[in-house]
């Protein structure tokens, strides 16, 4: 029996150009080269690419709920951002983390923090909205770590030799581009760090057994190598289960 999914699909969001915040010249680029990855090397179903003014607030929220309408359980959901990230102290003491729409006030402080995206209610939308068992989040940005729910992708390497059963457990897996507390590069030319460090991993390349778990872990390891002042990181959303997400497995229809 062929193991893989029904369908998958991913969706990728970047912004080069803010009305306030500094311009990201390799955001857009990065959203279609990841794109473009998806549906030529990983067989992807649907890659959608969401760029510069289409990426506001309620047409973030607008792109998930219209996903969800079209996904089903035994799918593959991965979407990624590649745009600004900010850190803010709340009224409780506590920091978290917000993704910039394009449209977004500068700077962020309490009172216009509706204008923007968190990044742990995007976990937990992910979790509530979309009811595929496994959706990877990929976030290209500065304070990505900010939505971990959990650091680190505790995984039996022996499970991961059991496929089916991975399939049949619940996955909400992130990858970050830096940590909770780190400016992350945009990219001198081509692509950020990041990008270029996905483009060149086993997964990037259609490798048939890379899982997420690898993936985040080739991804460090190449970053570091680049010389860039910033550490992905990984980990769990709202959600996760303990399942692991194969992004080169086929879809079955």
């Amino acid at each position: 029996r062929k193991i893989g999914y029904r369908k998958k699909f991913s969706l990728h969001f970047g912004i080069s150009t803010f009305e306030h915040w500094d311009d990201l010249p390799n955001g857009a680029r990065d959203a279609q080269t990841m794109a473009t990855r998806f549906k030529d090397i990983l067989g992807f179903d649907h890659s959608e690419v969401v760029l510069n003014g289409d990426v506001t607030h309620s047409g973030f929220h607008s792109k998930i709920a219209d996903l969800a309408k079209v996904c089903k359980p035994c799918d593959l959901v991965v979407i990624t951002w590649h745009a600004h990230g900010e850190t803010v102290r709340l009224a409780n003491g506590k920091d978290a983390g917000y993704l910039v729409p394009t449209d977004a006030p500068k700077p962020i402080v309490l009172g216009n923090l509706n204008r923007f995206i968190n990044m742990g209610d995007v976990g937990r939308i992910l979790d509530e909205w979309l009811t595929p068992l496994h959706v990877v989040l990929l976030l290209d940005c500065c304070f990505s770590a900010q939505s971990l729910v959990r650091g680190g992708n505790d995984i039996d390497p022996a499970i991961l030799n059991d496929v089916p059963k991975q399939l049949k457990m619940k996955c909400r897996m992130v990858i970050n581009a830096g940590t909770k507390d780190e400016v992350v590069a945009d990219g001198l030319s081509g692509n950020s760090p990041f990008v270029e460090a996905f483009l060149n991993s086993s997964a990037g390349l259609g490798g048939k057994g890379c899982h997420v778990k690898r993936l985040e872990m080739e991804i460090y390891d190449y970053v570091k190598k680049l010389g860039v002042a910033q550490s992905p990181t990984g980990g769990s959303l709202q959600g996760h289960q303990g399942g692991c997400a194969f992004l080169a497995l086929p879809s079955l229809e």
